[in-house]
């Protein structure tokens, strides 16, 4: 995303006579940001649970002293991918978001606390849930939890999700 916002910041300076844009800084202000069939890998906790960890490092938000800055999660879909034929198995799904490197606390993220076994499986967003604190701090885990019949000991889905976001930018600064 970085990457293109040059590029177009870039051709705009070069069209625009008398303009000058600094291509070794770019700020770029973020209103949605969203993930697209991601693989995620589950493992089996016990009988009853799998687990899957994302780590996220330097998630480098910046929010410029503005209290109406939000970040809301939409939803996490999951689709099957390899292990799995459906959801079937599926008696809850819960989504947390941790920020070991910080004081912040834990907080769920999304839920489906009956899903119907279809497939794709959708966990909507805790939309009361602001997480501007999280995008702005070193590194956070998301943390994702399946409870059910679980049918093997490893398997893999493919997760998409969108936040969205107000009054949050990030920045690539060349040096």
């Amino acid at each position: 995303m970085r990457a293109i916002a040059s590029v177009v910041l870039a051709l705009l300076g070069t069209s625009l006579s008398g303009c000058v844009i600094d291509s070794t800084h770019v700020r770029t202000e973020l209103i949605k940001i969203c993930t697209e069939d991601l693989p995620l890998g589950f493992a089996q906790e016990n009988p009853q649970l799998a687990v899957a960890r994302l780590p996220i490092g330097d998630v480098g938000g910046q929010v410029d002293d503005n209290p109406g800055a939000r970040a809301e999660l939409e939803s996490v879909v999951f689709g099957v991918n390899g292990g799995l034929a459906d959801f079937s198995f599926a008696e809850s799904v819960r989504v947390e978001l941790l920020a070991p490197s910080s004081a912040l606390p834990d907080v769920e993220i999304a839920e489906d606390p009956e899903p119907t076994g279809e497939t794709p499986m959708v966990a909507l967003g805790d939309r009361s849930v602001n997480l501007v604190d999280y995008l702005v701090t070193e590194s956070v885990e998301v943390r994702f939890e399946i409870a059910g019949s679980i049918p093997s000991p490893t398997f893999s889905t493919l997760f998409s999700a969108c936040l969205d976001v107000e009054g949050v930018a990030v920045e690539d600064i060349d040096e």
